[in-house]
């Protein structure tokens, strides 16, 4: 993680917990002018910084990571991929989320992803996957490129 910091990849936060006020100052910084139509979150343990962002204005839907949203979002985000229409940034960091995924198919061939170890983070990905499964819901068709498309939904690379 220090070498990510030190290239500005990403930023460390001081103490062994989750800074929950730097990452909704980050946050509100981040989305400061956009048309943000709706922010997708996990509601697992996240009841305070949701209430937090809301009183914020921020506009909330939950997303449980469940197969039932994720399944159709990751088989999407494969398919554009495989098409070459996925671009990223290349970020070191989501790179190595996304190499930390795996998938196993249960019987109805929904997907979900896992990971191997705990420190196997796959945070991005997941996040990934939220942007994509309300971009489904709200009846959209990626455009020329997914990055564009979450872009205009308000969803900016890492």
């Amino acid at each position: 993680y220090r070498k990510w910091a030190e290239l500005g990849k990403l930023e460390l936060t001081d103490g062994d917990v989750i800074d929950h006020a730097q990452i909704k100052a980050d946050f509100l910084e981040w989305i400061n002018g956009e048309n943000l139509k709706e922010t997708g979150f996990d509601p697992w343990s996240a009841t305070q910084f949701s209430l937090a962002l809301a009183e914020e204005g921020v506009p909330l839907v939950e997303v449980p990571q469940t197969v039932r949203n994720f399944s159709e979002s990751m088989k999407e985000v494969e398919s554009l991929v495989y098409g070459g229409r996925f671009h990223h940034s290349n970020h070191p960091v989501m790179n190595w989320m996304m190499s930390n995924v795996t998938v196993k198919p249960d019987k109805n061939d929904n997907i979900f992803p896992n990971k191997s170890t705990p420190e196997a983070k796959i945070d991005g990905p997941a996040a990934l996957f939220t942007a994509m499964s309300r971009m489904l819901v709200n009846g959209g068709e990626p455009e020329a490129s997914l990055s564009d498309h979450l872009e205009s939904y308000g969803v900016r690379s890492l």
